[in-house]
């Protein structure tokens, strides 16, 4: 009988990376804030359920079809890595470097634009092949 290999944990993303996530003490608090300075509304942000997560956050839709848009932290260079969902399929992906356009696109995922306006918003964000 095989033995399970050890549980691999994500690697953390150095601080000196995202001082804004630092800062703000979670990527979801980090969202939230920068959302607010814009004058834009990506809804509940969510993470870990504790919400303290450095490494993760998602943003729901307003959009019933649209399932989960998620957001997770380079650990070796600063990048936002994001992920969204609809229906079971993942719609599209991309990443960015800089907050504010991630929560343009996360704004405007939570809104429930349609992919095209998605992709016209955040042009980093590129559909997948069953998306489209």
């Amino acid at each position: 009988m095989t033995q399970p290999g050890p549980s691999r944990q994500p690697l953390q993303p150095d601080p000196e990376l995202y001082p804004d996530v630092e800062v703000a003490g979670s990527l979801r608090a980090a969202l939230a804030q920068c959302a607010a300075e814009n004058d834009l509304d990506v809804g509940e942000v969510r993470s870990s359920s504790d919400g303290s997560s450095l490494i993760h956050a998602g943003i729901t839709s307003r959009n019933p079809r649209l399932d989960r848009f998620s957001v997770n932290l380079g650990s070796a260079q600063r990048v936002f890595r994001i992920a969204a969902w609809g229906q079971g399929v993942n719609l599209t992906n991309g990443s960015t470097s800089d907050l504010t356009e991630l929560v343009e696109a996360a704004a405007a995922w939570h809104a429930g634009v349609t992919l095209a306006e998605l992709q016209a918003a955040a042009p980093f964000l590129q559909a997948s092949a069953l998306a489209r």
